[in-house]
């Protein structure tokens, strides 16, 4: 039997199964996070959305679409790695805003969902409230 050592805690990366990209006819990996790494994006998201408890629909107002977008880089840039286990966009996180834009949500999407950052439910809800620009404001 094979008892957790420190030295584990410190090098063990744990992974997602290999996921497929059809639009780009690769596959990556999604990194898991650690706590402190996901406690951290939480609070990124709070500071995002102030009032909300993340458990009802978001809708995102045309003012949050550049911190949305740093959300989403952040989160595709610490979470999506190659055959070689490291993370594809470590070096230049920027790279991220030149994906196609389906590439871009459905890497954000399984990232979050991986980490446990979102709900699957809520994916979609943010997806959908993108195009929403005529609410200054988070509602319900």
């Amino acid at each position: 039997m094979k008892y957790l050592s420190k030295e584990d805690v410190k090098t063990t990366r744990v992974f997602d199964k290999p996921l497929y990209i059809p639009q780009l006819d690769a596959y990556v990996k999604i990194k898991k996070w650690s706590g402190k790494q996901r406690a951290n994006m939480l609070v990124k998201l709070s500071e995002l959305y102030p009032n909300d408890d993340l458990t009802e629909r978001i809708t995102v107002s045309a003012k949050d679409l550049p911190l949305l977008m740093d959300m989403m880089k952040t989160v595709v840039g610490q979470s999506v790695c190659g055959e070689d286990d490291e993370l594809i966009f470590a070096d230049d996180v920027e790279l991220v805003e030149e994906l196609d834009v389906d590439v871009l949500q459905f890497l954000f999407e399984e990232s979050a969902k991986a980490n446990g950052l979102l709900a699957s439910s809520l994916t979609s809800e943010i997806k959908n409230s993108e195009t929403t620009q005529s609410d200054n404001s988070i509602s319900d």
